[in-house]
């Protein structure tokens, strides 16, 4: 931790969603008909046939490059419309998704940053249990 700590940082991704409405499933006649068709169904007008969902995940990470770039878990980050990065220091930086594998579950975001502490890459070949 005192090693490589202050390379390890904050990841929080917001996600705009549109959630669509399921259809009525009582008939006119049923007494639950008039509840549900509050809520609305697609297609139709009134309200709550369309919601906007804010979703927010957080997450941590790593940098590998002192100009910024940072690795993390591709769920954080993946369809994400605003990333925020914030360092041991409290610095918050918006950042730029590079790339994602959802196979592995990798993200490479990038910050504009410079002189950043990183953690360097190791080989998996050197691991023991």
């Amino acid at each position: 931790v005192d090693r490589y700590g202050p390379a390890v940082v904050n990841i929080s991704s917001t996600t705009n969603k549109v959630i669509h409405q399921q259809h009525n499933p009582f008939p006119p006649n049923s007494p639950f008909y008039q509840f549900f068709q509050h809520f609305g169904a697609p297609g139709q007008a009134g309200p709550g046939h369309q919601q906007h969902e804010k979703i927010q995940s957080l997450g941590s990470g790593f940098i590998i490059s002192p100009d910024g770039y940072i690795v993390t878990a591709g769920h954080v980050v993946r369809g994400a419309n605003h990333i925020v990065v914030t360092l041991t220091n409290h610095h918050a930086y918006p950042a730029k998704l590079i790339g994602l594998s959802v196979r592995y579950d990798t993200a490479l975001l990038k910050i504009d940053a410079k002189d950043l502490p990183t953690v360097p890459i190791g080989n998996s070949d050197h691991l023991k249990v």
